[in-house]
C-alpha cells in the first residue's frame, strides 16, 4: 500500500525507473553471454585509449580521428581494468542513461503530464528494448559513446 501511494505522488520517478530497469535488465543479461565484438575501425580506437591509460601521448593529427572515444575507452581501462568487458560495462552503462535521457526528452515535448509521461516511457522502454542498440553497445565503436551524448545534447534543447 505503502509503494503504491509513492508512485502516485511521484509517477514520473516510478516510470523513469521502470524504464531503466528494463534496459538494466536485457543489458544485464547480454553482458556476459556474448563475446565482446571488434571491427576493423575498433584497433584505431583501442589503441589510442590504451596508450592515453598508460600515460603515453597520442598524436591526434596523425591518427585522424575524435578524441572522445579513446579518452572512454583510456577512463574505462583505469577505471576498471584491461579487460574489454570493462569497456563494454562501460559502453552498456551509457546505453542505460540513454533510454533514461529518451523517457526525459519524450516527457518532455508532450502535454499535458500524463501525455508526456506515456510518450516517454514507450520511447524509453522502445530504446532500452532495441537489440540493435545492446549490440553497439556491445562492440568497440565510437555509436556507443556518441548515441548518448546527441540523446543528451537534444534533452537538454
Amino acid at each position: 500500500m505503502r509503494r503504491l501511494s509513492c508512485v502516485r505522488r511521484h509517477p514520473d520517478l516510478a516510470a523513469l525507473l521502470l524504464v531503466l530497469l528494463v534496459a538494466a535488465l536485457l543489458r544485464g543479461g547480454f553482458l556476459f553471454r556474448a563475446p565482446v565484438f571488434a571491427t576493423g575501425d575498433s584497433e584505431g580506437y583501442l589503441a589510442p585509449g590504451f596508450a592515453l591509460a598508460n600515460g603515453l601521448d597520442i598524436d591526434l593529427s596523425a591518427s585522424k580521428r575524435t578524441p572522445g572515444y579513446p579518452w572512454s575507452i583510456a577512463f574505462s581501462i583505469v577505471a576498471g581494468g584491461e579487460d574489454l568487458r570493462s569497456l563494454v560495462f562501460f559502453q552498456h552503462a551509457l546505453g542505460v542513461v540513454t533510454t533514461g535521457l529518451t523517457f526525459a526528452l519524450g516527457r518532455l515535448c508532450f502535454t499535458p503530464a500524463r501525455v508526456g509521461r506515456i510518450v516517454g516511457s514507450v520511447a524509453g522502454l522502445l530504446v532500452g528494448l532495441n537489440g540493435a542498440l545492446v549490440i553497439s553497445e556491445h562492440t568497440v565503436m565510437t555509436e556507443a559513446l556518441f548515441v548518448p551524448l546527441v540523446a543528451g545534447s537534444l534533452t537538454a534543447l
